[in-house]
């Protein structure tokens, strides 16, 4: 799907690709009544689960722990040293409905996504030091 493609998937259900949110919109793409945004992490999630209860079950789930996908870093969003986003996400600068972010490095960005209360189940991923972060 192209980045700002909207399609009708079905049931008043219509999707788009803002580059980073897999968009839900329902009863109409332009108006809609609810609108979801699933950031990469909730986008695997879900696509895990449809795999599950599918009939077929052709594809096997994503695993996290393979190695990522990289691309460069953005020219928007605020870069976090891990450290230094973990500290603000404690003192509560940062929840979960800030925002979404990829883990990183301090050149390139991964596809794995991730939210201030996730980020210790990658801990023991060294290949990570930054968190690129964009605001809602």
């Amino acid at each position: 799907m192209k980045i700002g493609e909207k399609r009708h998937i079905g049931d008043g259900v219509y999707v788009e690709y803002d580059g980073y949110h897999v968009i839900l919109k329902a009863n109409s793409s332009d108006i809609p009544t609810d609108t979801i945004h699933l950031d990469a992490g909730v986008q695997i999630a879900l696509r895990n689960i449809l795999v599950e209860i599918l009939p077929g079950k052709q594809e096997e789930t994503i695993d996290e722990s393979e190695s990522p996908k990289w691309k460069p870093l953005p020219d928007y969003g605020d870069l976090f040293a891990i450290k230094d986003f973990m500290r603000s996400y404690e003192s509560g600068y940062f929840t979960n409905y800030d925002g979404h972010g990829f883990l990183a490095t301090s050149e390139q960005m991964s596809d794995i996504g991730v939210s201030p209360s996730t980020m210790r189940e990658h801990a023991d991923r060294k290949e990570f030091t930054h968190v690129m972060w964009f605001n809602k």
